[in-house]
């Protein structure tokens, strides 16, 4: 028989599965809470799918894997990942506590591993739709181009912490806008 632990909103699961191929095999679920009051009950499983189905978007029958918990769309998926899923141990889910703002957000988190730039630019293009005038109808793409960006302007400031390369930012908008692009950023290098 396999388990996996489960750790879900203060409350402990243990899922019991026999085996995952045998015909009449069961599923059990006990629970304890972790608060105050400690309780456990154990609870047979009809309809795995029931349980477990309604965290995807499919709106048909779904099948749960009983070793990994993953969720298909189809018998036939599910009879393909079998085989592969009971290569591993059943897996420890643990869910993040949702009343700790710092468990639910995803953050960054491991600052020592950055790697400090002493400047970078930052750039930004504005550019205007132009209807497509090229006849399309002799390629043989499935997909056709509308429309195309004509770029009418740039801005790009250079970032820096050293006060005197700090600059204010260079805005272009005009003609050739690419070209005096290109020639600003050569000048940035140089510095």
């Amino acid at each position: 028989m396999k388990y996996r632990y489960i750790n879900y909103r203060n409350f402990t699961f243990y899922l019991f599965t026999s085996q995952q191929n045998a015909t009449n095999s069961i599923t059990l679920i006990s629970s304890s809470c972790t608060m105050q009051i400690v309780t456990q009950n154990t609870t047979f499983i009809k309809h795995f799918s029931r349980l477990l189905g309604g965290r995807t978007k499919h709106h048909g029958d779904t099948y749960v894997c009983n070793s990994c918990l993953n969720v298909f769309s189809s018998q036939t998926i599910l009879d393909e990942h079998i085989p592969n899923c009971l290569r591993h141990n059943p897996q420890m889910v643990v869910y993040p506590d949702t009343t700790n703002d710092n468990e639910c957000k995803l953050k960054f988190k491991d600052t020592q591993k950055q790697h400090p730039l002493r400047f970078y630019l930052v750039c930004d293009f504005e550019s205007f739709l132009v209807p497509n005038t090229t006849d399309q109808t002799q390629s043989n793409t499935k997909t056709h181009i509308v429309d195309e960006h004509n770029v009418s302007g740039f801005c790009c400031h250079r970032v820096t912490d050293i006060p005197q390369f700090q600059v204010p930012p260079t805005l272009y908008r005009g003609p050739d806008v690419m070209s005096h692009f290109y020639d600003h950023i050569m000048t940035e290098s140089g510095h």
